[in-house]
């Protein structure tokens, strides 16, 4: 997907099979078409769980927080609002792209209300409030079922240099300690429980940042990424 960055967020849907060689856009915002990609707000990211089915994670200027989901193949777009959420039209509110593993999905949702963990149920509504996690926590990402990545947060700040891990769904959290001057913000790859790769920001360049954990210590590796 590409988002043009503009005060409207034009979303442009494209799609490829032949390997990247070729692109066609198969949905696009700012039309009347019925099923169009929202306007408003920008994407988290977006999962096909199959050829057909796929969830849009999505940061909405108002709360409720939505999800949005295509079941054919991403041509048309229809959102659902999760309950809890919140309703304050003032209040942005934010999904993470949503992940599904072992059968099992799940998504984080944050705005008005505390931030919390949905899981996917093949009944309406699809994605149901199962927990909620502690205020001291934003920027909260799923990176598998049990384990989350955030970062510390006081009040409405976020403090991106000091990321924390949760492996129990978010009951309990351990900070871990990057290098000097990196700063995350939400978001990573889970290779294992101890191996975790994402994108961080080092004043104002950013950089791949890989950890492995051994015995309790993570230690980390950076690479440049092209400008």
């Amino acid at each position: 997907m590409v988002e043009d960055g503009g005060p409207d967020m034009q979303k442009v849907l494209y799609q490829t099979t032949d390997g990247g060689k070729q692109w066609s856009v198969i949905a696009a915002s700012g039309t009347t078409t019925k099923g169009a990609l929202p306007l408003a707000g920008a994407a988290s990211g977006i999962r096909f769980v199959s050829a057909e089915q796929g969830w849009m994670g999505y940061i909405s200027e108002a709360c409720p927080a939505e999800v949005w989901e295509t079941s054919d193949g991403g041509h048309t777009w229809n959102a659902e609002v999760l309950s809890g959420s919140g309703t304050n039209a003032a209040f942005p509110c934010s999904t993470s792209t949503p992940l599904f593993a072992n059968g099992e999905g799940l998504l984080v949702s944050g705005g008005q209300t505390a931030t919390s963990v949905y899981e996917y149920s093949d009944s309406a509504p699809r994605w149901v409030q199962a927990r909620t996690l502690p205020d001291t926590v934003g920027e909260v990402a799923a990176l598998s079922a049990n384990v989350l990545l955030g970062v510390k947060k006081s009040g409405h700040e976020a403090f991106p240099h000091d990321p924390l891990l949760s492996e129990d769904g978010g009951q309990t959290w351990t900070p871990f300690t990057l290098p000097s001057g990196v700063s995350v913000s939400g978001g990573a790859d889970l290779v294992s429980s101890s191996d975790l790769w994402t994108v961080a920001t080092l004043n104002t360049q950013s950089l791949l940042l890989h950890g492995i954990r051994a015995n309790g210590m993570w230690t980390w590796q950076t690479s440049s990424l092209p400008e």
